[in-house]
């Protein structure tokens, strides 16, 4: 399952945090894996009405891209480009 599916530039949320003496309800490793994607797809569904527009439409133009040719690097080429940048 892809970690993401969109690029939303404009998309902003805020996140409170707080810590308690309970022991979680879950039992996975990652809650909210499942839930985050239906809860991004809503939010397409919303913009594609409130715009009067196709929802695969909306979702086709928020589509993630492919990098630049070249943007990928090995391990090595990193530490390369990392180490040439210390210097």
């Amino acid at each position: 399952m892809p970690l993401q599916a969109y690029a939303i530039p404009a998309y902003q949320f805020y996140i409170k945090l707080c810590k308690t003496n309970r022991p979680p309800h879950s039992a996975v490793r990652a809650p909210g894996k499942f839930e985050s994607p239906l809860i991004m797809e809503h939010i397409i569904e919303h913009v594609a009405a409130r715009l009067n527009l196709d929802p695969v439409t909306v979702r086709e133009l928020n589509f993630l891209k492919a990098p630049p040719s070249g943007a990928c690097f090995t391990k090595e080429q990193k530490r390369l480009q990392l180490l040439a940048s210390m210097q």
